[in-house]
């Protein structure tokens, strides 16, 4: 069975991402005609009220992008996701909160789900 390793490139623009924050998106290996989900993870955050950033991919071998938004609960219902997928081999995703209620720690915000 032929594998391929998705390729992501990772543009970061934080608004509120400082010293000792960061953001993690692992490497995958994905076979064909199958599925995937990666994980986006931030860690050690204190009051994230905005986070943006882009993650580049190779359309030839993966496709259909899919974002999960907050998988697991963790931020509260004051955050609002907006993904922008129409540009091909590109995922815009920017997630910010009007609320008071502000996340402080780590854990996973996202999933993007690709075809092979």
């Amino acid at each position: 069975m032929k594998y391929f390793q998705i390729l992501l490139l990772l543009g970061i623009n934080f608004s509120t991402i400082l010293l000792g924050q960061s953001i993690e998106i692992p490497h995958k290996m994905i076979s064909q005609n199958t599925t995937i989900n990666i994980p986006i993870f931030i860690y050690d955050m204190d009051n994230l009220g905005s986070l943006e950033f882009s993650i580049e991919y190779d359309e030839s071998i993966v496709n259909d992008p899919e974002i999960i938004e907050n998988p697991l609960g963790i931020l509260n219902g004051g955050y609002t996701f907006t993904p922008n997928v129409s540009e091909p081999g590109i995922i815009h995703l920017v997630i910010i909160t009007n609320s008071d209620n502000l996340f402080s720690g780590s854990g996973m915000v996202a999933q993007i789900s690709f075809q092979a």
